[in-house]
C-alpha cells in the first residue's frame, strides 16, 4: 500500500481499537502498522539479526545452566582438565554460579493473566494485593487531580476494588511490575534448559514483517487475550497485511471458525515472535 492509502486507514484503525487495551496506545501502533503496511524497513534484516542474538544468548544461557546444574547434582566439575573435589571450591562456585543465574533473571517468570487475576480477585484475603491497589487508585487519583489528601485512597469502596481488578489494563501493570521468582532447583533449571534450546532448534521466521509488527505491539501491551488476537489480526488485515490465499480458504467458515481461525493463525506468530523480544529491543529501542 502506498501512503496515501494507508492513511485512509486511519479512522477504520481507531474504530478497531476503540474502547480495548490498544486504544491509549493508538498514536504509537498506528506508526507500526504504518510502517508495516508501506515497507519502511527492511524486516528481514532486522529479524533475521534479532533471532542470531537470541541464539548466542540461549548457548550461554544453557552453558551456564548445565554448569549449575552439574554442581546441585553432585557431578564431577572440572577446571580445565583438573576436576574440582575441594568442598569449600565447590560451595563457593555454587554460589557464584546462582548469583550469576539469578542476576540474569533465569530464576524468574511472568505471571500468567490467570495467575494474576486470581491474586487481585483474592484481595480481601491478601493484605499485599491490597495495597497495591490501594497504591494505584491513590496514582490515578493525583492524576486526575482529585486527591486532596494522602488519606484518599483508604475511603474507596469494595466495589472500586472489584471493579479496578477487572480492568484489562490494571491486570497488564500488575503483571509487569510483580514477576514470580522461582526457587532455584535441578527441576526448575532443566525447565530453563528446555526453553533456551527451543529457540535454538526453532526454524528462522518466515513472514518477517508480522514477526516485526507483533513485537512492536509488544512494547506497548504484552497480554493478551483471545479478543486480543482477534483485533491484532482484524488491523492487519486493515493494511492488507494478510495472506490472500489463505483468507480465501476460510471462506466457507461461520463466525466461530473464523474466530477460532483468526486467533490461532495470531497465535502462532506471537509464539514464534516472542522468543527473539529481548534481542529484538537492542537492536529497535524505539
Amino acid at each position: 500500500m502506498d501512503l496515501e492509502q494507508v492513511n485512509s486507514k486511519r479512522g477504520d484503525f481507531t474504530r478497531l481499537i476503540l474502547k480495548t487495551p490498544f486504544e491509549r496506545f493508538e498514536a504509537e501502533l498506528w506508526d507500526s502498522f504504518k510502517a508495516a503496511a508501506c515497507d519502511e524497513r527492511d524486516f528481514a534484516d532486522i529479524i533475521t539479526g534479532v533471532s542470531r542474538g537470541a541464539r548466542r544468548n540461549a548457548r550461554e544461557r544453557i552453558e551456564l545452566a548445565q554448569q549449575l546444574l552439574a554442581v546441585l547434582n553432585n557431578e564431577p566439575v572440572k577446571a580445565g582438565k583438573v576436576t574440582i573435589t575441594c568442598k569449600k571450591a565447590l560451595e563457593a562456585l555454587k554460589q557464584a554460579l546462582i548469583e550469576r543465574y539469578k542476576a540474569l533473571g533465569m530464576n524468574q517468570r511472568q505471571m500468567t493473566i490467570e495467575e494474576a487475576e486470581a491474586y487481585l480477585k483474592d484481595w480481601r484475603n491478601n493484605k499485599d494485593a491490597e495495597e497495591w491497589i490501594r497504591e494505584q487508585l491513590q496514582f490515578l487519583a493525583e492524576e486526575q487531580g482529585i486527591a486532596d489528601d494522602v488519606g484518599y485512597y483508604y475511603s474507596c469502596s469494595a466495589y472500586d476494588f472489584d471493579d479496578f481488578c477487572e480492568e484489562p489494563t490494571n491486570i497488564e501493570y500488575f503483571i509487569e511490575e510483580n514477576e514470580i521468582k522461582e526457587e532455584v532447583t535441578p527441576k526448575q533449571i532443566e525447565g530453563t534448559i528446555a526453553r533456551a534450546r527451543k529457540i535454538l532448534t526453532g526454524k528462522p521466521p518466515k513472514n518477517s514483517k508480522l514477526h516485526w509488527l507483533i513485537l512492536r505491539i509488544r512494547r506497548h501491551y504484552k497480554w493478551h487475550r483471545n479478543e486480543d488476537y482477534r483485533r491484532i489480526f482484524d488491523c492487519m488485515d486493515l493494511f492488507e497485511l494478510i495472506d490472500e490465499a489463505m483468507k480465501k480458504d476460510w471462506d466457507k467458515y461461520d463466525s466461530k471458525q473464523m474466530n477460532i481461525a483468526k486467533t490461532s493463525y495470531i497465535k502462532s506468530i506471537y509464539n514464534q515472535a516472542i522468543k527473539y523480544e529481548a534481542d529484538f529491543w537492542l537492536k529497535e529501542p524505539y
